[in-house]
């Protein structure tokens, strides 16, 4: 999946590109973020803070150190990211619905901090075994993501 989303449109065209580090389920992702960095493209890491996603700017994965929850994550010291505008997130998920609606561990981080992140565009990188092909339940607080990738393609969620 690290290539689909390689090649997908809003990666080529963004410079500032917020990644994840995989844990238990989640779709790994590591060789995309080491091409984000060979192209000279700015990645950055989230860290939980006071319930909170930060999002810090990293130059190479080995800056990583465990952090919140067991997660790899930059450190302190990184620069951190204040403006989100045009960025693409890719955004860690368990399970996914054709209208975006997507299931993570119950924290609502990412929902939290999409809510306020402008001009940011998600995608969501999941299984095929794990899309649900019945809508997932729709919290109030749920951000729906703008595009789907799975091992067979790709779902735009604005024409599902």
């Amino acid at each position: 999946m690290a290539r689909r989303v390689a090649v997908h449109p809003e990666f080529c065209e963004r410079d500032l590109i917020l990644g994840y580090y995989p844990v238990g389920e989640e779709i790994d992702l590591v060789s995309l973020w080491e091409k984000t960095l060979s192209m000279g493209k700015r990645l950055a890491f989230p860290r939980c803070t006071e319930n909170t996603l930060r999002f810090y700017e990293v130059c190479a994965l080995s800056e990583l150190t465990s952090a919140e929850f067991g997660i790899p994550a930059p450190s302190l010291d990184a620069k951190e990211v204040t403006d989100f505008f045009g960025a693409l997130c890719v955004v860690p998920a368990l399970s996914c619905d054709k209208a975006g609606v997507r299931m993570g561990y119950g924290g609502g981080f990412y929902d939290r901090f999409l809510q306020h992140a402008e001009g940011v565009y998600t995608i969501c990188c999941v299984f095929d075994d794990l899309f649900s092909a019945e809508p997932l339940v729709r919290e109030a607080h749920d951000v729906c993501m703008d595009t789907i990738i799975t091992e067979r393609g790709e779902i735009c969620c604005h024409e599902a």
